[in-house]
């Protein structure tokens, strides 16, 4: 890598590393570090979310969807937890247009 790309590209690793987004992410994860019980909510909002996402068009899957989706929302309310997801939420979004624009500026064969 040329030295004026890898300049670039350090340059946007430390305006990610101090954006506001990427700061309440971090901030957000020191918490649940030190939670024990928060965390596990969390890891099972995550187990829920992708479970939700790849759950098949069933009538058993449909209830189960409505199972999983009423559990998510009760993990929810914990306000800790909503925090945690909407911060996290927040930081990938911005990751994924960073890395969409990279991709569709640059044409592979």
């Amino acid at each position: 890598m040329s030295s004026s790309v890898s300049n670039i590209v350090d340059e946007l690793i430390n305006v990610i590393e101090g954006s506001d987004l990427y700061q309440e992410y971090l901030r957000q994860q020191e918490v649940a570090k030190g939670d024990p019980e928060l965390k596990n909510k969390i890891d099972e909002i995550r187990r829920l979310n992708y479970l939700l996402q790849t759950e098949r068009n069933s009538d058993a899957a449909l209830e189960e969807q409505e199972r999983l989706e009423n559990r998510y929302e009760e993990l929810s309310e914990d306000k800790r937890v909503y925090d945690f997801i909407q911060a996290e939420s927040d930081f990938i979004r911005m990751y994924q247009e960073v890395y969409k624009k990279v991709l569709n500026k640059i044409q592979f064969i």
